[in-house]
């Protein structure tokens, strides 16, 4: 949910206490071509799924917007014990902290990387391959029992965030962490966005940054607020949780994220089931054919664990 009716920043930087960003890698290289691809990985300086001078590019320049935005909170030199950067590792991440920001090259690729794209790759094939990544997201994440998916997939790095929060909220003003910096992949940026239920059914573009705020009031009170640069041209937008208003008191964040974590995931998904079972069946087929994981009839056909492995 996005809200438009929120205070406005420079009237909120004055009770900044500390902030959170999770943001997406930038431009990279295909994971993998096709087998006719005439941009096999040696086309690629870095090879495969790497990050390009695009990628880089994009993630220095939201650096420097970030710069801008928390210039009067962050001190110009940095201080460690006010700074804490690393990858989500819930989805490795291949990320190079030290330069972000934030573009969306979608249908940038031919000129930024002087590669010809493939005649069958038209305007439209894009489109039809755009709606079908982000319905796959929505199918994802969502659809069918969010909730429960999202205590199973979002909900462990939020539980971690809300902890984070709780912590910087009780912290020492001067030994106070400032910042957390956290580097991550499409589906780690929707799996949280989900998770608090302010997924806007769309892929998350390259280096697109969520960003949680925490205020600390003269009284002591602490709250937060979220903010979702997924555009260059426009400043981020704010997010609203469900439930809450957009400057949100942190301990009514807790409650209504709550029911979104997971306390016990393994017992959740049954994890030591589904390892016992798969076990049972890896060890009764290598028992029946050890060289070929998979029992063979008289006949040749497959039998015992094929309707496993289907």
């Amino acid at each position: 949910m996005v809200s438009r009716g929120c205070p406005a920043f420079d009237h909120l930087v004055s009770f900044l206490s500390s902030f959170l960003q999770l943001f997406r890698h930038g431009d990279r290289s295909p994971a993998t071509a096709f087998p006719t691809d005439p941009h096999q990985e040696s086309a690629w300086p870095q090879g495969f799924g790497q990050l390009t001078q695009v990628g880089m590019r994009q993630q220095y320049e939201l650096g420097q917007y970030l710069r801008t935005r928390y210039k009067d909170f962050l001190n110009e030199s940095y201080i460690r014990h006010e700074v804490r950067r690393g990858n989500t590792t819930f989805i490795p991440s291949k990320q190079n902290l030290h330069k972000q920001s934030h573009s969306n090259l979608l249908g940038l690729f031919r000129s930024r990387h002087n590669m010809s794209a493939p005649d069958w790759v038209t305007p439209d094939v894009m489109e039809k391959l755009r709606f079908l990544t982000d319905f796959g997201f929505q199918l994802l994440f969502g659809v069918y029992k969010q909730q429960e998916k999202s205590r199973l997939q979002g909900g462990l790095l939020l539980g971690e965030i809300v902890k984070n929060l709780t912590k910087m909220a009780a912290s020492h003003p001067q030994q106070q962490l400032k910042l957390m910096m956290l580097s991550a992949h499409d589906t780690t940026v929707v799996a949280l966005q989900a998770s608090l239920n302010v997924f806007n059914g769309k892929q998350a573009p390259y280096a697109s940054c969520h960003i949680i705020e925490l205020y600390r009031e003269d009284d002591g009170s602490a709250s937060v607020s979220m903010f979702y640069r997924n555009d260059t041209g426009v400043e981020p937008y704010p997010v609203q949780l469900p439930g809450c208003a957009h400057v949100c008191p942190l301990e009514d964040f807790v409650r209504i994220t709550k029911p979104f974590i997971s306390d016990d995931r393994d017992k959740e998904c049954q994890i030591l089931f589904i390892f016992t079972v798969l076990f049972i069946t890896v060890k009764r087929c290598t028992t029946l054919n050890p060289a070929t994981l998979l029992p063979t009839a008289e006949d040749g056909e497959p039998h015992c664990c094929s309707d496993v492995l289907d």
